[in-house]
């Protein structure tokens, strides 16, 4: 039995989502997903709460694991924020949170799951490999405007005077926290990056932590370093 915050299940990534099936009738739905702390759960359902008639998008399943482990509308096994069937099956002792996934979500047909499983890259022409935890923080190249962050989740920017307004090569999930070395200003009025109504401006020192929901980077965190942080950020 697992307990999440919503906090806690934003956080989760989905490792796999198998739908199986024999013929044309629905089976099972069997769920894995990994944690920011690298805790990896599992659960089943043999009732379709998805409800599309196709197979599902990799969007329409990362919000149904995340509703479904926060309570959100599902509704399934739920008593006060506790899930019977959602256990913990171990840990990612990787430093790779995800490996590209090749049958991510798919129908598995009873006796032929190799032909009826497909790629979720092939079915929604979108790239789910993850990223790495990075050991050190990564550099961003001097002058890129939108520098790519799917190999890591620290970054420091480069020194000199920028604007950033995106973040290349993200992955569903993926949450990074980025350095300022200089000043630098973060479009979030006219770009994907979201983060209030007014551009961010960073000076050394300030950290910003930014979340991707999958077309769209969201600020949940700005550190300024020159502020009174005392009471509370």
């Amino acid at each position: 039995m697992a307990i999440f915050s919503q906090a806690e299940a934003l956080a989760c990534t989905v490792l796999q989502a198998d739908k199986e099936s024999s013929g044309s009738t629905f089976v099972q739905w069997s769920f894995k997903v990994v944690d920011d702390k690298k805790n990896v759960y599992s659960w089943e359902s043999s009732t379709e709460h998805l409800g599309y008639a196709s197979t599902p998008t990799a969007q329409q399943v990362a919000n149904y694991c995340r509703d479904y482990l926060y309570g959100g509308n599902i509704g399934e096994d739920v008593a006060n924020g506790q899930y019977a069937g959602v256990s913990k099956i171990g840990t990612k002792k990787s430093s790779r949170v995800l490996k590209s996934f090749e049958s991510v979500v798919g129908n598995k047909t009873a006796g032929t799951p190799s032909d009826t499983i497909r790629s979720m890259e092939v079915q929604t022409g979108v790239n789910y490999t993850q990223s790495t935890t990075s050991a050190s923080p990564i550099t961003f190249a001097n002058g890129d405007a939108t520098p790519a962050v799917g190999s890591g989740n620290m970054f420091n920017t480069h020194t000199g005077t920028l604007t950033i307004t995106m973040f290349d090569d993200g992955n569903f999930g993926q949450l990074i926290h980025v350095f300022s070395k200089g000043a630098i200003t973060y479009d979030v009025t006219g770009t994907n990056l979201k983060g209030g109504s007014v551009d961010l401006v960073t000076a050394s020192g300030d950290v910003t932590s930014w979340l991707y929901d999958g077309s769209q980077w969201q600020l949940i965190n700005f550190m300024d370093v020159s502020a009174n942080l005392t009471g509370g950020h």
